[in-house]
């Protein structure tokens, strides 16, 4: 899987989108906001769950980039592979030791395949 990754990171470029096998691959890079987004594991897989809002109102990283939706997975942080993650304790230590900006590789179904 790692090779698939890395070729799929490699095709991507720095704000492209790829699509594989009937799935999108999109990354989003992030700064040193607060990216507000909920993960959860579903399946063996890190799916999105919610994109937050600031206290006041104004959305945070994630949700204000537009390409994020509830559902998604979350593939890799800074290329580390997060589909073998089984507790959201170990995916909340990958992002939080990532290294800023964190650049985040997420997929989902391709609209076409909907």
């Amino acid at each position: 899987m790692t090779d698939t990754l890395g070729a799929i990171v490699a095709a991507l470029g720095e704000s492209a989108a790829i699509t594989v096998g009937g799935v999108e691959y999109y990354a989003v890079t992030f700064g040193p906001v607060p990216i507000g987004m909920i993960v959860s594991i579903a399946g063996g897989r890190v799916l999105v769950g919610e994109l937050r809002d600031a206290a006041d109102g104004t959305p945070l990283a994630a949700k204000a980039c537009g390409r994020i939706q509830v559902g998604d997975v979350v593939v890799a942080v800074n290329e580390r592979c997060l589909l073998a993650h089984s507790t959201l304790e170990a995916v909340s230590e990958d992002f939080s030791r990532a290294a800023r900006p964190v650049r985040v590789l997420f997929c989902r179904q391709s609209s076409a395949d909907e």
